[in-house]
């Protein structure tokens, strides 16, 4: 539902509408305190619900004026940093090590460099096989009409043949797959149904304001950063009621505050998506069709492949050669710092 909501007022061609890490991070933070599965679930609802009403109400009394204060190098500096971060996240599972509460690939190597020796190496041969075929696919499709047919379709053919050979080979070499994938589609219920719920949101007001604001800017900040790299314009208010009513929508189907994904945005525009008729429309059609009638077929999807997927979606997204220019231009420290500041923001995050 968020990813059609979205289509309808969205001006991002390349906005992909679902979960995204920091958002996630910041909603679970909000939600530890409850308990059981149940309560949590119920409580994400009403969370998601208030999120959605506070965006669509900056989009309202159209506060997104608020963007104008966001610079050039402001919001390259933070999508840079998210990408690392989103990039530095797919190594650990690439790698075939186990999940621990030690932290990601670089506090290991740092702190915990024992934990290196689980390396698998199966693992990491279908990372790096995987890595090769979506590098090399993309560059000899102009050689045949069926190389062409596989690299217009690299990412769905690498899932198909990974998982083809992880229906034969993955238990033996104990390489991770997907799993189990619930099938079916959620059903709708309005979150506020009692007394209890009312006093719960007027509780969570304050963090769902704070997670809204967090959702719009870096939202709104990759849409921008893909928008200006293609050469048109998004319109702030359009963005900040696109991504309310997808909020909205969502709490309505149990789901947790949407954004548009930084990672997923990357993907999209590295297999050529130029509309939302593809970023979204399809996307949540597919989704709906795979949950309702192909669940079981994802069983044998490898994790690993699914790592490299999002790592090599993550790197358009980086703008590094942006922060080479501000260091050639001496008259422009000032935004060089601001560049410094806004790239640490996510990594102490």
């Amino acid at each position: 539902m968020p990813p059609i909501l979205y289509s309808i007022f969205g001006t991002c061609v390349h906005s992909s509408v679902g979960t995204g890490g920091l958002i996630s991070l910041l909603t679970g933070e909000q939600l530890a305190q409850y308990g059981n599965l149940e309560e949590r679930t119920h409580a994400g609802a009403i969370f998601t619900l208030l999120v959605g009403i506070v965006i669509t109400l900056m989009g309202v009394f159209r506060l997104a004026f608020l963007v104008r204060f966001l610079s050039r190098p402001a919001l390259s500096g933070f999508i840079t940093a998210s990408a690392i971060l989103i990039m530095a996240s797919q190594i650990k599972p690439m790698l075939g090590l186990p999940k621990s509460d030690t932290g990601g690939i670089f506090a290991i190597a740092w702190s915990h460099p024992r934990d290196l020796q689980d390396v698998r190496l199966p693992t990491v041969a279908m990372s790096l096989c995987a890595l090769t075929y979506l590098s090399v696919i993309k560059k000899l499709k102009s050689l045949h009409w069926t190389l062409r047919l596989l690299g217009d379709f690299k990412e769905l053919t690498l899932l198909a043949f990974s998982a083809i050979f992880a229906t034969r080979f993955a238990a033996d070499f104990g390489i991770s797959v997907v799993g189990d994938v619930p099938a079916g589609l959620p059903s709708s219920s309005w979150p506020l149904r009692t007394a209890d719920d009312l006093a719960l949101a007027q509780e969570m007001l304050p963090g769902a304001t704070m997670v809204a604001l967090v959702t719009f800017l870096s939202s709104f900040a990759g849409a921008k950063k893909f928008a200006m790299q293609a050469g048109y314009q998004v319109i702030a208010i359009n963005e900040l009621l696109a991504l309310g009513f997808a909020n909205l929508g969502g709490a309505l189907y149990g789901a947790v505050p949407t954004q548009i994904g930084l990672s997923r945005m990357g993907i999209a525009y590295s297999t050529g998506v130029m509309s939302q008729l593809g970023a979204n429309v399809w996307v949540a059609v597919v989704v709906a069709l795979v949950l309702k009638l192909f669940s079981s077929y994802l069983y044998f999807v490898p994790r690993c492949v699914l790592n490299v997927i999002i790592l090599l979606g993550a790197q358009h997204l980086t703008e590094f050669q942006h922060m080479s220019w501000l260091v050639s231009l001496r008259s422009t420290r000032t935004r060089q710092r601001t560049y410094l500041v806004d790239f640490s923001v996510p990594q102490k995050r």
